[in-house]
């Protein structure tokens, strides 16, 4: 059964950052999409592990800038918020991270020069891996959800968060 890309409301998309023909998707309810051909033709990422569901919210793309095969999705499955991570370009996907309670989402990630990965979620945790999502450590809970991390492009030390109501922290 072919599904078009089109029947999907699209969160979030990302160029591979050395092949600019290569673009992923992340959409709401019809997991991660990929085209190879500088958007010609889509096809629906099936991962080899079967961890990335096929009815995924894909709410972020993120890859790692030292390592372009390294990538990240912060993604809503299984009713639960959960950081994806892939090393082969996103032909296989492992997970990193997941809400510790359901109906919560992970809904951006920023990967830094370094490496170092930050996340923040609808609890309203902010959190950062400095070992590529073995480990995770808390930057800090706000009692607001959060949705958006923003990141200076001049200084990366310099971070913003952002809850559903409009506040930023």
């Amino acid at each position: 059964e072919r599904i078009p890309l089109n029947s999907f409301s699209i969160l979030d998309f990302a160029f591979h950052p050395k092949d600019t023909n290569k673009i992923f998707v992340g959409t709401k309810g019809g997991g991660l999409w990929k085209t190879e051909d500088g958007a010609n033709s889509w096809k629906k990422v099936q991962d080899k592990n079967g961890i990335l569901d096929a009815v995924a919210w894909v709410h972020k793309i993120a890859f790692s800038k030292s390592n372009p095969e390294e990538m990240y999705l912060a993604v809503f499955q299984k009713n639960r918020g959960r950081v994806l991570k892939s090393v082969d370009g996103g032909q296989s996907f492992q997970e990193v991270y997941f809400t510790p309670l359901e109906k919560f989402g992970v809904f951006d990630i920023f990967v830094d020069e370094n490496g170092t990965v930050f996340i923040v979620t609808g609890q309203g945790g902010f959190f950062t891996s400095q070992d590529h999502g073995k480990t995770w450590k808390i930057v800090r809970w706000f009692k607001d959800g959060l949705i958006k991390v923003a990141v200076n492009p001049n200084n990366s030390s310099i971070m913003y968060v952002f809850s559903p109501p409009g506040n930023i922290f």
